[in-house]
């Protein structure tokens, strides 16, 4: 089943092409196939929202319809309506425009009603998902863990966070959102966000983590930040030592 499934959903161009003339039938008996096939524990988890994402570009009515129908605490039901369809859009990963174009109170109605179908998944598991799954502006998704007061119960899903914001770094030079050595919104806030992490084990690890990759994209940056930050002492230390910053 595994590599009749990896086969099926290869990212190649003539499979998308072939992908593309699938009626809904075809995707909903993938699907099908592929949820038993996660209970029975012959493909991973992740399986089943892979194929719902793929259907859900082309059919999202059927595809979010199908989900509707499953049991609550299945991923890929508490993401339906979550996720719009990606698109290869590099202009603002982690600023930009709202995920779906209404209020502040109306779109976070949506990852509300997808904590509330998580059935026996544990809160942070739920959340953590939610944060993996949130479409672009992730400012939003800072605001919507902030609503839950969830406390350490958002710590998986604040790291998520922080690790994503991060991924501006891995673009090239020429995606840089503002000159090399100027400190960002972007970096204030991937370090608040990390910072709001209660379990001081995952913490600073992770903020040590953080601030070693924005070193690497753009040191003069990183060693003014840490000039002025207000950290403490033993993690400035830490992070001086680990990168031989005098």
């Amino acid at each position: 089943m595994r590599s009749a499934f990896n086969a099926a959903l290869a990212d190649d161009e003539p499979l998308r092409e072939y992908r593309r003339e699938w009626p809904s039938e075809k995707w909903e008996t993938l699907a099908d196939a592929v949820l038993a096939a996660e209970a029975s524990g012959d493909l991973e988890p992740q399986a089943l929202l892979r194929v719902h994402g793929k259907w859900g570009r082309v059919f999202p009515d059927e595809a979010d319809a199908w989900a509707e129908r499953l049991p609550d605490g299945i991923p890929v039901k508490m993401l339906s309506g979550l996720t719009e369809p990606k698109t290869p859009d590099l202009e603002a990963p982690f600023m930009g425009a709202a995920p779906w174009q209404e209020s502040e109170e109306v779109y976070k109605a949506r990852p509300n009603k997808s904590l509330a179908r998580r059935g026996s998944m544990r809160l942070s598991e739920a959340i953590a998902l939610i944060a993996n799954s949130w479409p672009r502006d992730l400012s939003a998704l800072t605001r919507w863990i902030d609503s839950l007061n969830a406390g350490a119960e958002a710590d998986a899903a604040l790291a998520i966070t922080a690790r994503r914001m991060a991924g501006y770094w891995d673009h090239s030079s020429s995606l840089m959102p503002h000159p090399p050595g100027k400190i960002s919104l972007l970096e204030a806030t991937i370090f608040d966000t990390a910072g709001r992490i209660a379990d001081p084990a995952a913490r600073e690890p992770l903020l040590r983590g953080l601030f070693r990759r924005w070193h690497a994209y753009d040191p003069a940056a990183a060693q003014t930040w840490l000039g002025q930050s207000e950290w403490p002492e033993e993690r400035t230390a830490a992070i001086k030592k680990s990168l031989s910053i005098p």
